[in-house]
């Protein structure tokens, strides 16, 4: 007696296409899907992720792309968009930023900065890291060195903490965005942004001589001249509310003196 099941002894003679075509197509599968875990896996399948320092590991692009970096980029900024580096990713996919700082390892270098905390244990910046920081070695990967990040970037916590003292003293308009005393993306969303649009107003405020002035004084400023110009801030202004306690303590004080 036949210990085949009677699919197999049946199948090699009922229907023989059927049965042919059924295996190429299950291979067919399996091939698919050892690509599709090929792609997924690339950049966690390269030995550069370990030791950067191998001459092979010199162009990163070969198994990190620019693809992968950016996935991973958009996936933190998707969930933390109050980062100080998603706010420039920001301003990359509204265009309103373009150049060398909106290239996907840059992003990455600014996203995932080292002054930074917020992210340092974040998953989508783990492979940047090991590439472009090893911690006891020299990397080879030349894109690091390459394409840096914004020079001068406060962390998240600085400009948290900058947009907070400012709007401390002033009620701007922009403070509406911006709002509680602790960091989250439903009420400080873009805390960067926010800072750099209440200083392009007044940037005689005392805090806008911090950060701000660097990066919009220093080497990057042509190139983050969206965070620098008056044109693209124009709507940062006193709140109507601050306007009008400024004008009735006017009055109470000229009323005082009559």
């Amino acid at each position: 007696q036949s210990s085949r099941s009677p699919l197999q002894q049946l199948s090699p003679h009922v229907f023989p296409m059927a049965w042919l075509t059924f295996r190429m197509a299950a291979v067919a599968l399996l091939v698919g899907l050892a690509a599709v875990a090929g792609e997924t896996t690339v950049s966690t399948s390269s030995p550069c992720f370990k030791d950067p320092s191998d001459d092979a590991c010199a162009d990163g692009s070969s198994f990190f792309p620019d693809a992968t970096v950016s996935a991973n980029m958009k996936s933190l900024c998707d969930r933390k968009p109050f980062l100080s580096g998603c706010s420039i990713l920001a301003s990359c996919t509204a265009s309103t930023l373009t150049g060398k700082y909106c290239m996907p390892w840059s992003l990455a270098a600014s996203i995932c900065s080292a002054a930074d905390l917020a992210t340092t244990n974040e998953a989508e910046c783990v492979d940047y890291i090991a590439l472009c920081r090893p911690a006891s070695v020299t990397t080879k990967v030349k894109q690091c060195a390459e394409y840096p990040m914004v020079p001068n970037l406060p962390s998240t916590e600085v400009a948290f903490n900058t947009t907070v003292a400012l709007c401390g003293v002033h009620e701007m308009m922009e403070c509406s965005a911006c709002t509680g005393t602790k960091l989250a993306a439903a009420t400080c969303p873009d805390p960067f942004a926010t800072t750099a649009k209440i200083c392009v107003a007044m940037p005689a405020m005392k805090k806008c001589d911090g950060w701000w002035s660097v990066i919009c004084n220093g080497t990057a400023a042509t190139d983050l001249k969206v965070y620098c110009t008056a044109s693209v801030s124009a709507s940062a202004r006193l709140a109507p509310s601050y306007l009008a306690a400024v004008l009735i303590a006017l009055v109470s004080a000229y009323a005082a003196r009559s």
